[in-house]
This record gives C-alpha cells, structure tokens and sequence, in this order.
C-alpha cells in the first residue's frame, strides 16, 4: 500500500478498513462475473473496477474512516449511481412493453 496520511493510529484503522473496501469491490465484481455474459454486465464489471481504483488510490487515512468505515452496500449504490449503469438500467426500463411495467411495480 501507497504511505497513507493522517495520525499512526488513524493510518492503521484506515488501512484494515481500506483492505475491507477492496475485497468488497471484488466480491462485488466476482458477484456480476457470474451472471450472464452480456456487454451490459462487462460494463457493470468496468465500472466497478474503475471505481474501485478510484477508491484505493486515496491515501487520506480520514478518507476511509468517515466513508467507509460502515460499508454496508456503498460498493453496489456507487455502481447504480454511474451515468453508465444508470443508462442500462433507463434502455433496460424502456425496452420493456407496458405489461411489464405494470407487472414489475405489481412485484415490488
């Protein structure tokens, strides 16, 4: 890991929680590897991995600990919130006859 800034003890905090940050990037990516091998799900993937070099390449020990400390599903809200992922989901939405609508709002 790159020299991380901030306090000795904030600095070992951060970089527990920033190991915890990458192996939920890749559980993540492992997760979309095993769906359907769609370009769609490729550019889920890629964005994901762009994300989390993002991420990492932080080396601001506060950074981590007021971000990312309760990671919850940060990882998956990041990926939804591309403009990328957020135009898949809206052709994805649209392609759908009105029937469907009605059905998927009917199972939610």
């Amino acid at each position: 890991m790159a020299n991380m800034t901030g306090g000795g003890l904030q600095v070992e905090w951060a970089e527990r929680i920033k190991i915890t940050v990458a192996a939920e990037f890749d559980r993540f990516t492992r997760t979309f590897a095993q769906l359907a091998d769609t370009p769609e799900t490729a550019t889920i993937i890629a964005v994901a991995k762009e994300l989390r070099e993002s991420v990492l390449a932080n080396d601001d020990a506060g950074f981590y600990i007021r971000n990312w400390q309760d990671l919850g599903d940060q990882v998956r809200i990041m990926v939804l919130k591309d403009p990328r992922v957020q135009a898949i989901r809206s052709r994805k939405r649209s392609a759908r006859t009105p029937a469907c609508r009605i059905e998927t709002r009917l199972d939610t």
